[in-house]
């Protein structure tokens, strides 16, 4: 998303816009701010419909460029300029999978050397420009954010962003008592990475130690995990209640009203009946989960994580916070170095 976004915004006169909806539709979360950051999904998809038709029709002289892999030596722009001096009406580029490489071809392409200077974008690391582009792209609608809102103090006192990026405006500031007093952690357990007790044991005590460290007078813990299994493996391993001469520690989840749901299920096999019996509500409620433990995550102070877990990492990138992963099949934490 994040290569596609720039991608697109750095070629004057072009648009963008994301097709994701599989297996539910990222708009049903996400608003862009400002509005015109990006297209809607349903008018990409139009454009697309209409080319094709039109094309067919022999109407107008138009192009659709699909790739699975943009390469650095290609000067895309002026591929555009070309075909439009062609009287080609509209160029579409399209790809069905941006690889980790189109930041290659994003930061390196000499082409487009001269556009990432005049943003300045020369000077930012990978991690700035996920969080410039999360911060324009990823901010949870009102449904999201009716969702969000027990958790509003615990993600700084807002759970939306202003609409600039600017440090000024309120909406951007975290509530002068939650910066005072609270020292606000984020631990994300990956089933898949098959935690045994020891390396469960091992988070604990790192999350122990940094509340023992910190100098705040509340300690306040979101947990996220991936399933309800693990998560309450984990909560075993909590004090019973806290003693009255220490600060406060708080564990905060979601409740289990959102289920524990892979972005890899199909609709169909998550809410477990056929899709035309089943409300919008309720199919987002049903894919809620991960995408509300990634916003909250990335409002914390401190994230903790695995190593190898690209949500813990990119939750790194958009709360820009220190971020200790726990190394496989060991009891070592190392800091995230992919900044």
């Amino acid at each position: 998303m994040m290569h596609s976004y720039y991608f697109s915004m750095l070629l004057d006169g072009s648009a963008y816009t994301w097709d994701a909806t599989w297996p539910v539709d990222l708009n049903h979360y996400f608003v862009a701010h400002p509005g015109y950051m990006k297209l809607p999904s349903n008018q990409g998809q139009q454009y697309l419909t209409n080319l094709r038709d039109q094309a067919l029709d022999r109407q107008f002289s138009n192009k659709t460029t699909e790739v699975m892999r943009l390469s650095p030596d290609v000067d895309y722009l002026q591929q555009f300029r070309s075909e439009a001096d062609a009287s080609a009406k509209i160029t579409i580029l399209q790809t069905t999978r941006w690889h980790v490489d189109t930041w290659t071809t994003l930061s390196s392409s000499p082409s487009m050397n001269q556009l990432r200077g005049k943003y300045r974008l020369n000077e930012l690391a990978q991690s700035e420009w996920f969080w410039i582009m999360h911060r324009l792209l990823l901010n949870p609608n009102d449904w999201l954010s009716s969702k969000l809102l027990p958790f509003e103090r615990l993600m700084g006192g807002s759970v939306k962003y202003g609409e600039s990026v600017s440090a000024m405006e309120a909406g951007n500031q975290v509530h002068v008592d939650v910066a005072r007093d609270w020292f606000r952690l984020g631990l994300r357990l990956v089933d898949s990475t098959a935690l045994d007790d020891k390396q469960l044991d091992c988070l604990w005590h790192q999350v122990r130690h940094l509340c023992d460290v910190s100098d705040k007078k509340e300690y306040h813990v979101y947990l996220a995990s991936t399933s309800a299994s693990l998560l309450q493996r984990f909560k075993k391993r909590l004090p019973k209640k806290t003693q009255p001469s220490s600060p406060s520690f708080t564990l905060h989840t979601l409740p289990d009203t959102f289920p524990f749901v892979s972005w890899d299920t199909s609709s169909s096999t998550a809410v477990g009946k056929p899709l035309f019996g089943v409300s919008e509500d309720q199919l987002k409620a049903t894919y809620a989960r991960p995408l509300m433990d990634w916003l909250i995550l990335s409002r914390m102070d401190y994230l903790v994580g695995m190593d190898q877990d690209p949500d813990i990492m990119t939750a790194a990138w958009a709360a820009q916070v220190q971020t200790d992963l726990l190394a496989q099949h060991s009891c070592q934490f190392l800091p995230m170095t992919t900044w």
